[in-house]
């Protein structure tokens, strides 16, 4: 920390060896993040499985909101009655 750092010098590229360091780590961690495949669930763990007892990931969604079929005052598909 007290000694002046060393510089590569590349045509007219000019970086400090401790920043080179940390730019071409950055870059191996991010090719290995492309890399390296991400977890799996096992099957029926997010209840996609058995189809019973869980709401699978895209199913925790209701295709129509609960009451949609119920009229309410002032509904826009009101407007023609």
């Amino acid at each position: 920390m007290d000694t002046p750092t060393t510089y590569f010098h590349w045509g007219f590229i000019l970086i400090s060896v401790p920043n080179l360091l940390v730019i071409a780590g950055m870059i191996v961690l991010f090719a290995i993040a492309l890399v390296v495949p991400f977890p799996r669930a096992e099957e029926g763990e997010l209840g996609l499985g058995s189809g019973r007892g869980h709401v699978g990931v895209r199913g925790d969604v209701p295709a129509k909101p609960l009451g949609a079929d119920q009229a309410v005052e002032g509904d826009v598909h009101d407007l023609g009655r």
